[in-house]
């Protein structure tokens, strides 16, 4: 390891160390909105995150200034949740590897494999699994196997990694031809398995880059990132019924004017006949800051309107939730702090122009 590779994994540590002590400081001391649209009768198109015109890795550079929250959230900003934990450093040969798709490779097969990121996939899947087990494991000594399964699956599965990587702004850093999500039926599915995978191959970076630390850094880095999710997984168990107020929270949380969040039907509704019921599947998407139709959550139920809560529900632990909250909460700062600005310079005039007077 490099002087600047120990210079960046200091910085990693040191922002990890302090965002412990502030969490339990904080554990220890103890939000309607009219651009919200429910299109939850139409069947919807999720978008991939492509541009029709590029392809992911094109311009990388502005969609970094969209949305790497490394740089736009760097201060903690009053009224919004806690930033993202820092993204641990890996190193330059592997990050090549990670964000290079084999379409995208150069040379025989065999050699693109080896130039993509497809064999660290392979074994960052394998540590995901084994962390979240772990963490499943420990925290819910009451819980049966099964049950165990379910709750594992919640972190580990595609969606969930994929907000990750739209967070860290992975899917604008990834060097993929574009007729590989062209060619899939279901595009959007095809794009979160990417995203997700990417994910996996990053962890895979990280336990590679430090022979010696990089596994504990990667499960700390995980756990930190899956702890919001699991907190909203454990107060739903507790209440055992549907949050009634989840999609207000939300709206209170990222609608801002020209901002737009839409509930629209993610699948056919299913039938079960013998017990006469109709389940029905919601995605709640939102619009703005960056995003385009960006997929916040899902969730299933016996009506419409209990199946869009259950989605709400599930966005309120996003981090992409988080992220669209830190900038809300922000630009809503900014914009308070010009209006006293402005109200200020205001009242000076005026003091002057009485002075005048007199």
């Amino acid at each position: 390891m490099n002087s600047q590779q120990k210079r960046d994994r200091n910085v990693f540590e040191e922002t990890m160390s302090l965002s412990r002590k502030k969490q339990k400081q904080k554990s220890t001391a103890s939000g309607s909105g009219d651009h919200v649209r429910d299109q939850s009768r139409v069947p919807h198109e999720v978008s991939t995150g492509l541009n029709r015109s590029e392809k992911p890795g094109d311009n990388p550079a502005r969609q970094h200034q969209d949305r790497s929250p490394a740089k736009r959230f760097s201060k903690p900003v009053k009224g919004a949740p806690p930033p993202l934990p820092p993204l641990p450093p890996i190193t330059d040969y592997l990050a090549k590897q990670i964000f290079t798709h084999q379409s995208a490779a150069h040379g025989p097969n065999i050699t693109k494999v080896s130039q993509s990121y497809e064999r660290l996939e392979f074994l960052g899947d394998a540590y995901i699994e084994h962390i979240a087990s772990d963490l499943i494991y420990n925290r819910y000594t009451d819980f049966p196997a099964g049950r165990l399964s379910q709750q594992r699956e919640v972190l580990v599965k595609n969606e969930t990694l994929a907000q990750f990587a739209v967070a860290y702004g992975f899917d604008q850093r990834l060097d993929i031809k574009r007729e590989v999500i062209e060619r899939e039926s279901n595009q959007a599915k095809a794009w979160t398995k990417i995203k997700g995978d990417l994910v996996e191959a990053y962890v895979a970076g990280i336990v590679l880059s430090d022979p010696e630390k990089g596994f504990d850094t990667a499960r700390e880095w995980l756990c930190a990132l899956w702890e919001e999710k699991l907190r909203r997984e454990e107060a739903r168990d507790v209440q055992g019924v549907v949050d009634p107020m989840a999609k207000s929270e939300l709206s209170k949380r990222i609608i801002s004017p020209g901002t737009v969040l839409e509930y629209v039907e993610e699948a056919p509704s299913q039938q079960e006949k013998k017990a006469g019921k109709v389940w029905f599947s919601i995605a709640v998407l939102f619009s703005g800051w960056g995003f385009e139709k960006e997929r916040l959550g899902g969730g299933k139920g016996l009506s419409k309107q209990e199946a869009g809560q259950r989605a709400a529900s599930e966005a309120l632990g996003s981090v992409i939730t988080a992220q669209i909250s830190r900038t809300k909460a922000a630009h809503d700062q900014k914009r308070k702090e010009e209006r006293e600005q402005a109200e200020a310079g205001d009242g000076a005039l005026k003091t002057v122009e009485e002075h005048q007077t007199k």
